[in-house]
């Protein structure tokens, strides 16, 4: 979400769709992107988010049975594209992020197999350079996920003491390790401001730990109901939420009040997914699964995109 429009991915598409959502409500949606491959997918990692930065739009481009990839940048004040990057099989894509002139990304060699060979890659929007960045651990420990913010990247690796989070300052490239969860493997890094966030321990889902750079001291943030859990933090400003919550109404965690807010209630049949915060705008998709008539073997889908004003 930016100023003017929403934009969103279809499940296994290869369009970028947007809608301007201060329209009239005479508006349609149109297709702003397509994948450059053949039956190819746009998605987006580690969240279900398309990323947006400064004017530009980043994502991935996959053809999945050539298993390529393309990490590609639209200018939204111009039109114009770059190709970041590009890869095939044995070289994937495990994660990348964006955040003002800065993307970043992980990428791993899947023919190794004892010792993966991973590696963390910069790129810059003014310069155009590339820039790998060194770390002592980085040829025996994988990389996992990234996230980009503030002209810092936080990047997550499996470690023999668990997992392991390290801060990059992007112009020096210098590193240093800020948190040890030694739970297991960590899911849905999140990062903005001086918060980063993530699911601990071996499962995807659960209560999030939540770290604070400026005191170096770390939290388990429950959801509002202790017994129920979610899936891939989203940090925006002093606001944290959660991808998707199994069979709850989306709630929005305000960090400096440390009070929970309803921004909207399921109803039968349905979940609350794939939020998305642009200044006081909050938007998320209302996901309906149901058996289609005849009666078939799969589900089919009908998801309508919802949004509303935060307080403040």
């Amino acid at each position: 979400m930016d100023d003017n429009y929403i934009y969103w991915t279809a499940d296994g598409g290869g369009d970028i769709f947007r809608y301007p959502f201060h329209s009239s409500g005479a508006a349609h949606s149109e297709i702003f992107a397509l994948t450059q491959f053949n039956q190819g997918k746009i998605y987006m990692s580690p969240s279900d988010n398309l990323i947006r930065s400064g004017n530009w739009l980043v994502f991935a481009d996959n053809q999945i049975r050539e298993r390529r990839w393309e990490l590609r940048a639209i200018n939204m004040a111009d039109g114009t594209e770059r190709r970041i990057a590009e890869g095939a099989f044995p070289q994937v894509l495990l994660s990348f992020s964006s955040d003002g002139i800065w993307v970043a990304w992980a990428t791993e060699d899947e023919q190794i197999i004892q010792n993966p060979q991973t590696g963390l890659t910069i790129y810059n929007f003014i310069t155009e350079q590339k820039t790998q960045l060194e770390h002592p651990a980085s040829m025996q420990n994988a990389w996992y996920e990234t996230r980009v913010a503030s002209g810092r990247l936080a990047a997550d690796r499996q470690t023999p003491g668990g997992s392991e989070v390290d801060l990059f300052d992007l112009i020096s490239g210098l590193s240093r390790p800020i948190a040890l969860d030694r739970t297991g493997t960590m899911h849905g890094l999140a990062f903005d401001g001086h918060w980063i966030a993530w699911i601990p321990g071996a499962a995807d889902t659960g209560p999030t730990m939540l770290y604070d750079l400026q005191t170096g001291l770390s939290e388990i943030v429950p959801h509002s109901d202790e017994n129920n859990s979610g899936t891939s933090p989203l940090l925006a400003g002093h606001w944290l939420t959660w991808n998707f919550s199994p069979g709850q109404p989306l709630i929005v965690y305000d960090l400096d009040t440390r009070e929970y807010l309803t921004i909207a209630e399921p109803q039968a049949g349905d979940e609350l997914t794939s939020p998305a915060i642009h200044g006081n705008e909050i938007v998320w998709c209302r996901l309906r699964a149901y058996h289609p008539t005849p009666a078939a073997t799969e589900w089919s889908f009908d998801s309508t995109i919802e949004w509303r004003a935060l307080p403040g």
